[in-house]
């Protein structure tokens, strides 16, 4: 831990070299969107240079986030311009510094994990509805004319004006947008000055060569003599302000959070906390709302160009802040040539892009389009805070809707006279009706094969069904349970069976039939003859894959077939260990198929390569390492050990139950040196589970000389994790190189990849 708290002491100094240059790009980033969002706000246009210089520099010094960068954001436009024409521009001030004070009471509430629950479909309605209405609002600019209120009286202004498209103005403004497609297209070189500071550019000296005499950006000649403080409203007015400052507090602690979470994706630095961050957002919000500017919000644009020109602390934000703050005082004559017509052509290229075709497509596959649907267009037609309202409201409809398919399917078997029971969907109290007037029908005295293939059961469900099945059984009848949902009932309690157990209508005492099931018994393939052996376990397999062919497969044929299409893309390859009792990121419900590449061995092993050149002493490993790295692309690699490991215990008693196993447990035979040798990295642990975790380091030791690893680590192109799942508390931890410890992935510091050599330990 001194090398961590020795890097911390280390301060902001310690990365000018990184931090500066990217400061400057961030900034020349900045200016041109806070202009153009302040002119789409209906706000003056200084208070969106404010209110990027006030969350540079405080959201930059107090915030969760280091390399998230915060300012005023497309996202809140829509809000924000409502408040100006309902309330006036200084009072909407006053609810930007009320909002800032309620957002410093959430971070302090710690509830900044709740924001993070309302359904993306949602989130992604709410900035394609804020898109379409800075498209439609800006176009008015580019017109020559003044935005209205609403999205429809835009709509026909448009079309009453389309003949303006031949003045000057439009021209400088379609200049804008023409830049910004084009932009993508260019040398990689050029690429690294920001296409919206060339797009305005280009069209401010575009606006001095052609007649131009459209308006252009008027700053105060002297922002601090013209400063005045927000107004106080009317007594009927503060019901509208509260509403006002909840309303952006939360929409603007959402997108802070939703950013805060994508920027953490993009970089190996310590990890975003939350609340801390809902805590700087609102000292911000305070602050520039007291000094008249926008509010402020977390804004995705800005943060990737600040990772992606190298910034290493929070200092880059801090400084593009001050850099603005020069600006103002510094460069206001060249920031008034700036046509209103070009920000309005950026304005729109960025609401364009709010709508964002792939997360269309992946809602679709999810089927959660309908709520996306409705959230943008009561956004557009209504306001934003009607739109997310209505669109969690539908979600809510949409999941209700959902838990209420269920389809039973009763069959009697010709010989025997049992009855095949089978339950598929989600079953809760709204299909009790219709799942007890089904299993009504089925005739007394039975044996029934009752077979759970659904997604849910809930405790209303599970109380009907106990009732059923002890009132048929009271009538002479049988019930046999076969689930693949979580199993809800135990013998002991419910007098209920078991699958493979059958319950006596008269004793109720188990009784393990006759006969095992023939259709799963398993085969002997030496001599072919059945083996008479009932393995429940092996049943609740066939089942859970039979209720996948029947159920899940629906829900997963859009996806697998386009990646059968596409081929697949892995983000990362996971070598880990067979060990049954596992849980792998990609079986996580928010890991889809396709993006994890699983390589499974005992003892997450990786044979070494005996020289650069050579193969592997295993080429199966080799081969996946290979083709995960030169054919799919993965640019992360993980080796993941774990708690209580066979492999390990066999390896530290040097006692192998078998020719082969000792030959394969000969790959850790590093590993074990090292704890033989003394090094240890939680002295706290058994002596099998310290092994383990050196095993893992071990491992990407022998990983590191491959040649396809060792070519790729030097041009960048991947990064190694070492991964350790602490099975008894079901969490998983990663190994942080600076402090030489396993922590918790979520924790602060934690995600970094393994860079270091074993020498360097």
């Amino acid at each position: 831990m001194d090398a961590a708290k020795k890097n911390t002491k280390s301060g902001l100094l310690s990365h000018l070299n990184k931090d500066v240059p990217s400061s400057l790009v961030v900034f020349l980033v900045a200016m041109p969107l806070s202009l153009g969002i302040a002119l789409a706000s209906g706000a003056p246009i200084v208070a969106g240079l404010i209110a990027a210089a006030v969350g540079g520099i405080v959201v930059g010094s107090l915030g969760g986030a280091p390399l998230a960068v915060c300012g005023p954001a497309a996202g809140l436009t829509v809000l924000v311009f409502g408040m100006v024409q309902t309330l006036g521009w200084q009072t909407a001030c006053l609810a930007t510094l009320i909002a800032g004070l309620m957002m410093i009471g959430l971070g302090f509430s710690k509830v900044a994990r709740l924001a993070l629950a309302i359904p993306p479909a949602v989130v992604h309605g709410m900035l394609a509805g804020i898109g379409v209405t800075i498209v439609l609002g800006q176009s008015q600019t580019i017109l020559g004319l003044k935005p209205e209120s609403s999205a429809l009286q835009n709509l026909s202004a448009i079309t009453a004006n389309l003949s303006n498209l031949a003045s000057p103005v439009a021209w400088v403004g379609l200049f804008a947008i023409v830049v910004l497609i084009g932009w993508n297209r260019v040398p990689k070189a050029l690429k690294s000055v920001p296409g919206a500071l060339v797009a305005v550019v280009g069209a401010t000296v575009l606006s001095f060569v052609i007649p131009f005499a459209g308006s252009r950006v008027d700053l105060p000649g002297n922002p601090l003599g013209d400063w005045k403080a927000p107004s106080l409203p009317e007594g009927a007015q503060w019901g509208a302000v509260l509403m006002a400052a909840a309303t952006l507090a939360i929409v603007a602690s959402i997108e802070t959070l939703l950013s805060a979470v994508a920027t953490d994706k993009m970089h190996d630095g310590p990890r975003a906390n939350l609340d801390k961050d809902l805590v700087g957002l609102g000292a911000a919000n305070a602050l520039s709302g007291l000094l008249g500017g926008l509010p402020i919000t977390g804004v995705i644009v800005r943060s990737s160009a600040n990772i992606a020109a190298g910034a290493k602390t929070r200092m880059s934000t801090i400084l593009h802040g001050v850099w603005v703050l020069v600006a103002v005082f510094l460069l206001a004559g060249m920031i008034e040539t700036i046509p209103l017509s070009a920000l309005a052509g950026l304005l729109i290229f960025i609401g364009a892009k709010l709508v964002n075709p792939k997360d269309i497509a992946h809602l679709r596959e999810h089927k959660e389009l309908p709520v996306y649907i409705v959230t943008l267009a009561g956004v557009v037609f209504k306001d934003l805070l009607f739109g997310v309202a209505a669109g969690v409201a539908f979600s809510f409809i949409l999941a209700l809707v959902r838990m209420s398919k269920m389809k039973v399917d009763i069959r009697e078997r010709t010989e025997g006279g049992e009855v095949d029971a089978t339950v598929r969907g989600a079953v809760s109290f709204l299909n009790i009706p219709k799942l007890t007037t089904n299993l009504a029908s089925v005739p007394s005295g039975r044996t029934v094969r009752l077979h759970l293939a659904g997604s849910f059961l809930d405790h209303a469900a599970t109380e009907a069904l106990q009732g059923w099945a002890e009132g048929y059984q009271r009538l002479g009848g049988q019930v046999e349970i076969r689930e693949t949902v979580k199993p809800w009932h135990t013998p002991e309690s419910r007098q209920l069976p078991v699958h493979g157990l059958e319950v006596s209508a008269k004793s109720g005492k188990h009784d393990k039939p006759e006969n095992p099931d023939p259709d799963h018994a398993p085969f002997d393939e030496l001599n072919r003859q059945p083996v008479q052996v009932h393995n429940p376990g092996m049943d609740r397999i066939f089942d859970a894959v039979a209720g996948f062919n029947s159920e899940e497969s629906r829900e997963y044929q859009p996806l697998l077939g386009r990646l059968k299409r596409d081929g697949q893309k892995p983000a990362a390859l996971i070598i880990t260990c067979s060990d049954s009792r596992l849980v792998l990121p990609d079986q996580l419900s928010s890991v889809e198929p396709g993006e994890m590449y699983v390589l499974r061995n005992f003892g997450n092993l990786v044979p070494e390569q005996s020289a650069p050149g050579e193969a592997a002493n295993d080429a199966s490993v080799g081969a996946t390492v290979d083709f995960a790295i030169n054919v799919l692309g993965v640019s992360d690699i993980i080796v993941m050990g774990h708690e209580d490991c066979g492999a390990m215990k066999a390896s530290c008693s040097h006692q192998a139950a078998s020719p082969n196993l000792k030959a394969w447990l000969s790959h850790a035979n590093n590993a074990v040196a090292r704890l033989e040798n003394g090094e240890v990295v939680d002295p706290g642990l058994p002596s099998h589970d310290q092994l383990a975790m050196l095993n893992v380091l071990t491992q990407l030791d022998h990983l590191r000389a491959y040649d396809s690893v060792r070519d790729a680590l030097a041009a960048g192109k991947v990064r190694l994790h070492g991964w350790f799942f602490d099975i008894g508390h079901a969490h998983m931890r990663t190994y942080d190189p600076i402090s030489g410890v396993f922590e918790s992935i979520g924790g602060a510091g934690t995600g970094r990849p393994v860079v270091a050599t074993g020498s360097e330990r």
